[in-house]
């Protein structure tokens, strides 16, 4: 009897521990005493504490330095759990970056689920005066920002993370936008969806999420990142849809928002870039579509300058690849107006960089200006890729 009362009441315990874990912020589920921020929350949580937070807008900068899990509650006719900036304005990181949730060395994992997190013009603290109620950031900003720390990623959406960098010196008095590029000065400033700066031992998985017009980088990891299944879109000249030290990022659709821009000017996109593995993505309307991966497969890329490049000694599988033959400049406005075909350039399927062209095999490539250039000379791609529709299918190395 005393070890089966001493059972009952260890799972009792066990049961009370479990409760006293969670938190709620908001009203929603009828506490007496809810925690009405999500920054208080974090506070009182304890270690793997799961915290549950109620359908609203919440502006704060969150901070988290413990391991935890952050969960939106989904109701029914409520808009579910969005993050904005404060009123206050967001404080920095790093020096000049600024985040709206950071997670800091929590030495454990951090996840958080079914969160919106809403960029857009957003005051900085400190930095500048606002104009119209309104201020620019002149350094990066992010919607999420991991250092040394894993977790998980899922349902979260994060968008306008942008910085128009040019209209920040325009209210300090600076200089004139550049008349040459007059639709990039409000969209050259950095802004970035998700940023982990972890070590390459750390892993982070993002899944299920989107990041929408961020202004440089969508995803952006230092460490092991694991993308699958996002929708990530980009609005700067020079910027990355995904990139990543390690991981993979497979099924996601990587889209910019910026014309095809000429790879030989300053500027330029990337849609993936990095990564052990690169499969079953879309990615569309970059300057290189997928660069430095080592392996690639079954991937779809559409419009893009080149397609895959910067795969030297690695796979490249059963892709499809398709473009208009030619792309143009996006230096339109100096000159070309009259005569389109000095801005023209042939699109690439795929670009070996004078590597081994034996790993690129069933691969096709429809309408691309070149199919594949840059071939080892001597070799022979092999047959089991389709090329069709391509103005000239393999160029040499010269």
């Amino acid at each position: 009897m005393k070890a089966r009362n001493l059972a009952l009441c260890l799972m009792f315990a066990s049961c009370l521990g479990i409760a006293h874990a969670t938190i709620t912020v908001g009203t929603c589920k009828s506490e007496k005493n809810p925690y009405l921020t999500i920054s208080s929350a974090i506070t009182a949580s304890p270690v793997n504490g799961l915290i549950q937070i109620c359908p609203g807008t919440y502006p704060e900068s969150i901070v988290i330095t413990k391991p935890l899990t952050l969960t939106g509650l989904t109701l029914a006719g409520q808009q579910g759990v969005t993050i904005t900036g404060p009123v206050t304005g967001l404080l920095p990181i790093n020096g000049s970056q600024f985040f709206q949730v950071y997670v800091n060395n929590a030495a454990g994992p951090v996840n958080l689920y079914n969160i919106s997190v809403l960029g857009g013009p957003l005051l900085i603290h400190g930095q500048i005066t606002p104009i119209a109620s309104l201020a620019y950031p002149s350094g990066d900003i992010a919607g999420i920002v991991y250092q040394n720390s894993a977790g998980r990623i899922d349902n979260v959406n994060v968008s306008g993370e942008w910085s128009p960098a040019h209209v920040v010196s325009l209210i300090s008095g600076g200089s004139q936008p550049d008349p040459h590029q007059p639709a990039f000065d409000v969209l050259r400033g950095n802004g970035i969806g998700i940023l982990l700066l972890n070590t390459p031992n750390i892993e982070v998985t993002v899944s299920n999420s989107a990041v929408i017009g961020a202004g440089y980088e969508g995803i952006a990891s230092t460490g092991k990142l694991y993308a699958f299944r996002d929708i990530v879109s980009v609005s700067n000249p020079e910027a990355i849809g995904i990139t990543t030290t390690s991981g993979s990022a497979d099924f996601n659709t990587v889209e910019s928002l910026i014309p095809l821009i000429d790879q030989n000017q300053t500027w330029f996109t990337t849609g993936i870039s990095g990564g052990d593995s690169v499969s079953g993505n879309v990615v569309q309307g970059f300057t290189f579509g997928i660069i430095g991966a080592s392996k690639v497969d079954s991937n779809n890329l559409i419009n893009n300058a080149i397609g895959i490049i910067g795969i030297t000694g690695n796979s490249v599988t059963d892709n499809m690849i398709s473009s208009y033959p030619t792309f143009l400049d996006s230096y339109l406005q100096l000159g070309c107006a009259a005569n389109l075909a000095s801005c023209t350039y042939p699109t690439v399927g795929i670009d070996l960089n004078c590597s081994d062209p034996s790993p690129v095999k069933n691969n096709r490539i429809v309408s691309a200006g070149f199919g594949v250039v840059n071939v080892t000379n001597g070799s022979t791609l092999p047959g089991s890729n389709a090329i069709t529709g391509v103005k000239t299918a393999t160029l040499s190395c010269q």
